[in-house]
């Protein structure tokens, strides 16, 4: 009984002894004894989220579920962003607020394909059908990686390459139609050449579908303007030849117009310019030219000529089977005229026209007279499809004459050039077909365009068609070979050698006389060698 009241003495004393003890430290103000927690954050780094932790100072911190990171696979949890030193939760203590990051490595993700971008629409483009591209234009393309996160070709590249650079170019993706066809553009990893995409590249032309010019247009006579027409849609792109021009006129008597269309003035009146694609005649536009202030035309009618019946002192000008009709006509220099009223099986005024006096317009079938103004004896051989034009009683200087024979002032040959007889006391054939007016060209220089035929052709160079006088054998001659100079007794004339069948025995020629040097000089120059009946 008594050690149990002992015990519970010594117990009682012990509690009271720690109780004193307890009360004295807090009246100090020591807190040794209270514990720390410190925050331990994870930052997963693009990783699935890892919850904070809290452990007391100086534990160990346990270590959380691993996060998880697309691609890439989770090494551990390390004391800095970079990754070099790692948290060790066996042996490191936490003994203040802390964060730890995590480091991972990136899975190996193999490239499989390639797309292509079309940069003008931002879409893939699809390779199950061709590319279009205008002729002369450029269509941007990107090459992009399969998947798009691959990391096997780091930096990824490709090559471009075309099989037929005359109709596709390509350069680092930019494909240009250079001409109309169809091409293959290859596109090829570099560094994976086992990797490729083909395009198939149609080459097309952007037609023009509408030409703009003006709608109506005024002009002077005599003047000239080009037109420019303008091609729609704007961004059209062909080659040259499907944007050839046409132009044509209703009237070129009114208005004419080249194949640049430039228009002339000619006529007063109204007419229309149509201008027309030639690879598409249907794409035209038309224009209305109306032309004032033009000179009327002046008109040389067969009604104004009758039969030439002989008149001139010498009468063998006329010799009926000619059919020779004769006008004499004011005419006036620089005017154009129309030929009007003549008519027969060999009439045409391309073959008919002077060479010498008149200036031929095939379009609107008109003659200029290049002569002077004044009064003209006309005449228009039916037989022969001739005018001449001359002054029947002029005499040097205003003019010289040709006279000889198997020859003729006309530009085409006819049977009946070819005779010879005795005319009017000086022994050759005065007949109008064997005679040539030249046309002075000033300074004493003249002219004459004659057709010669026959090994006797020849012709003599005088100052009065009815006399001798003028010519002379002082002169120097300037000729294709087979003609010669003929000084014989008084006869100094040119003789044409050839034969009479030989080829160039026919030949047509410019006859020029320069009476201002000495000694004179009788140019001949062969214009064709031809027999043109």
């Amino acid at each position: 009984m008594k050690k149990v009241v002992l015990k519970s003495l010594v117990v009682i004393a012990a509690a009271i002894i720690f109780g004193a003890a307890t009360s004295s430290c807090g009246k100090n103000g020591n807190d040794d004894n209270v514990v720390k927690e410190f925050t331990v954050t994870f930052n997963s780094n693009q990783g699935t989220p890892v919850e904070p932790i809290k452990v007391k100072e100086g534990e160990l911190a346990p270590k959380p579920d691993n996060p998880a990171r697309t691609n890439h696979t989770f090494i551990g949890w390390y004391k800095e962003l970079g990754g070099i030193n790692e948290w060790n939760f066996e042996t490191d203590r936490v003994n203040s607020d802390i964060i730890l990051y995590a480091k991972w490595e990136e899975d190996e993700i193999p490239l499989t394909g390639i797309q292509i971008i079309n940069m003008s629409t931002g879409e893939p483009v699809d390779l199950t059908e061709p590319l279009t591209v205008w002729y002369n234009n450029s269509v941007t393309l990107q090459a992009q990686p399969l998947p798009a996160n691959q990391n096997e070709i780091v930096p990824f590249a490709v090559g471009w390459t075309s099989d037929d650079d005359d109709v596709a170019t390509v350069v680092n993706g930019a494909v240009t139609g250079d001409d109309v066809g169809d091409a293959v553009i290859t596109v090829t990893v570099t560094g994976k050449t086992s990797i490729t995409v083909d395009i198939e590249i149609s080459v097309v032309e952007n037609p023009i579908t509408e030409i703009q010019v003006p709608a109506t247009l005024s002009m002077i006579a005599g003047g000239t303007q080009t037109l420019n027409p303008v091609f729609l849609p704007a961004n059209y792109s062909v080659k040259a030849a499907s944007a050839a021009l046409q132009w044509s006129t209703s009237n070129a008597n009114i208005v004419d117009v080249t194949q640049d269309g430039e228009l002339e003035a000619v006529g007063n009146g109204e007419a229309t310019i149509t201008v027309s694609l030639i690879s598409n005649p249907a794409v035209k536009a038309n224009i209305t030219v109306t032309v004032t202030g033009a000179a009327e035309l002046g008109e040389i009618k067969f009604a104004d000529f009758e039969p030439y019946v002989g008149h001139h002192p010498y009468q063998g000008l006329y010799q009926p089977t000619h059919n020779l009709q004769y006008a004499k006509l004011n005419l006036q220099a620089g005017r154009e005229y129309l030929i009007t009223g003549f008519t027969g099986a060999s009439y045409d005024l391309e073959r008919a026209y002077n060479r010498d006096f008149m200036d031929w317009d095939e379009v609107k079938g008109t003659v200029t007279f290049t002569g002077q103004t004044g009064e003209w004896d006309v005449y228009y051989s039916e037989t022969i499809n001739y005018f001449w034009v001359q002054k029947d009683d002029a005499v040097y200087p205003e003019t010289m004459w040709m006279r000889g024979r198997d020859f003729t002032h006309a530009a085409f040959w006819h049977s009946s050039n070819s005779s010879w007889s005795v005319g009017i006391g000086i022994g050759f054939d005065p007949r109008i077909i064997h005679q040539g007016y030249m046309k002075p060209l000033g300074n004493d220089v003249f002219q004459a365009h004659v057709y010669m035929a026959g090994a006797l052709a020849n012709f003599f160079l005088l100052d009065n068609v009815n006399a001798w006088t003028g010519e002379t054998s002082d002169y120097d001659l300037i000729a294709p070979p087979q003609f010669e100079k003929n000084n014989a007794a008084t006869r100094i004339n040119v003789t044409h050698g050839g034969g009479n069948e030989d080829y160039n025995s026919w030949v047509y020629v410019r006859v020029t006389y320069d009476r201002s040097v000495t000694p004179r000089t009788k140019t001949i120059e062969a214009l064709r060698y031809d027999r043109r009946d």
